[in-house]
């Protein structure tokens, strides 16, 4: 267990008392009980809606679209105080091959396991319990403190972006992503497409005349294969993030007609889809990495004619987003790269309140560092509050994986990271919560203040 003394500050005490690895625990194992992936997290959100309500929280369903919604649970303080937002994800990882009773949770060794902790259960029970704590001890902040679980980060952050239209506009936002319990500064963008490859279909006895969608696309698969060992993109080395940019064929599917029936192996597939994931530095852009795909496209259709081929690029807003367009809802939005000031008061709150809890300083995640911290690769919501200049970094409980274990076998996180972290998150919320709007906009960097 982490070991510190608890201040003699009244109002931290209150806070840290209301802060118990039971009560931890018990949430945790309630939210692994649910499935939650993209687009099915209606039932871990109402979860937690009652959870909050009950709690003293006035709850607002925020509806992403129909039946899906997120809670935004709110502890009013007063108009002229600097506020808080929590934010983290509900939507869950696919589960790897073998994966047993996933949703069934388990303590063992002080660790909890299960399906969708680690990214990032562990960080929503975390920011929830750190919010009740300060709901609890009944203090009088002058600024409010807003809880938001969110869904559809894993689709781009389409409840994140949904809250910052429709919700609060808060001066600072902190998300508990599994960062080890250290700082993420500096990461990279996302920006998944799709492409779609056009052929023309016949029986097996009569192929010579057709058009093979799924034998094109090969082609085009060795070819990003190449461009992704060869970093054969516009942009420049950044040695934060040396393995950017990062391309990735995540699926890929084949067979007759849009809807990609497979019940006719005897015919030659007309329509072939693959899925690509990348990740990108700062000195690319969606507009970049489109052109980049654009000319590859064109050059393979120029050495083979018969190359007939769409592609569907992420939106950048949900505005953007049709509603009932498949391939929009699994390539989700684009995410741009995302970097904060070290001197960001936010970033040095967190860090005095993790030396008070843990007797250790944070690391402050900038860089890669020899591949200790994989995290600087993801992307996260803190990109969308950054870009309006609202204060927002990860910090979260899990992080460091093991080599025997990947981030897709949904890792078990330590119960005494998530009451530490909760513990962090509660103080630092107090912190930016005793403030007046005046006060907090001094202690940012000039440059921003």
């Amino acid at each position: 267990m982490w070991v510190f003394e608890i201040p003699s500050n009244s109002q931290e005490k209150r806070i840290l008392d209301n802060i118990q690895d039971e009560s931890v625990i018990d949430l945790a194992k309630q939210l692994i009980s649910f499935p939650s992936f993209a687009g099915e997290e209606a039932p871990v959100a109402d979860y937690l809606s009652h959870y909050l309500k009950e709690r003293g929280f006035q709850v607002t369903k925020q509806e992403i679209e129909q039946g899906r919604y997120q809670p935004l649970a709110t502890l009013t303080g007063n108009d002229d105080g600097a506020s808080i937002l929590l934010n983290g994800h509900m939507d869950i990882d696919p589960l790897a091959r073998g994966a047993t009773d996933p949703f069934v949770p388990q303590v063992k060794n002080g660790l909890i396991h299960g399906a969708g902790l680690f990214n990032m259960k562990a960080g929503v029970t975390a920011m929830v319990i750190a919010a009740v704590a300060l709901a609890e001890a009944d203090l009088d902040l002058k600024g409010t403190v807003y809880c938001n679980p969110v869904v559809g980060e894993l689709q781009g952050g389409i409840g994140t972006l949904h809250s910052i239209k429709e919700g609060p506009r808060p001066d600072a936002v902190l998300i508990p992503e599994p960062t080890d319990m250290n700082l993420l500064l500096k990461h990279g963008g996302v920006l998944d497409f799709a492409i779609i490859t056009l052929g023309k279909s016949s029986h097996i006895s009569q192929r010579e005349g057709s058009v093979d969608a799924i034998r094109k696309m090969s082609d085009i698969q060795q070819r990003l294969y190449e461009m992704d060992d060869d970093k054969d993109w516009v942009h420049d080395f950044d040695p934060d993030v040396p393995k950017l940019p990062l391309m990735n064929i995540g699926s890929i599917i084949g067979g007759r007609g849009r809807n990609h029936d497979l019940k006719g192996p005897y015919c030659v597939a007309d329509v072939c889809t693959l899925y690509i994931d990348t990740r990108i530095n700062a000195t690319q852009s969606y507009d970049s990495v489109k052109k980049d795909i654009i000319t590859t496209m064109e050059q393979l259709k120029k050495k083979d004619p018969e190359i007939e081929y769409e592609l569907r690029f992420p939106p950048q807003t949900p505005e953007e987003d049709p509603v009932d367009d498949e391939i929009g809802k699994i390539i989700g939005l684009y995410m741009p790269p995302f970097s904060i000031p070290q001197d960001e008061y936010l970033v040095q709150s967190v860090c005095d309140n993790h030396e008070q809890v843990t007797n250790t300083q944070p690391t402050k995640i900038v860089s890669e560092e020899d591949g200790k911290y994989p995290v600087v690769y993801a992307g996260t919501d803190a990109v969308h509050y950054w870009s309006l200049g609202v204060p927002a970094f990860c910090y979260g409980p899990g992080g460091m994986i093991s080599s025997d274990n990947e981030v897709a076998d949904h890792p078990p996180v330590a119960v005494k990271d998530i009451v530490a972290c909760a513990k962090v998150l509660a103080l630092t919320a107090l912190d930016i919560c005793s403030k007046s709007k005046e006060e907090y906009r001094k202690l940012r960097p000039q440059s921003v203040g």
